[in-house]
């Protein structure tokens, strides 16, 4: 499977032409796949599924804050 560099420096050796075809053929599959009903990974739809039965949470400054705490000691 191709890397994004090795993707990009394929599109970048593209004519003109070729880059405009592309582009073209990326709108379009880009509006399929909005319309399809397979828009969102089928994990994400049943972890979504799951929190509308999970404890609800108050939206405040403390649920902001146990976000950022969280976010800065994630592993980057």
């Amino acid at each position: 499977m191709a890397t994004i560099p090795q993707i990009e420096a394929s599109i970048e050796t593209l004519p003109a032409q070729d880059f405009f075809t592309l582009l073209g053929w990326m709108a379009d599959r880009h509006l399929e796949v909005l319309s399809s009903a397979e828009f969102e990974a089928p994990e994400l739809e049943a972890a979504m599924l799951a929190a509308l039965d999970s404890p609800r949470h108050p939206v405040d400054d403390a649920f902001f804050d146990g976000i950022r705490a969280a976010a800065r000691q994630a592993p980057r």
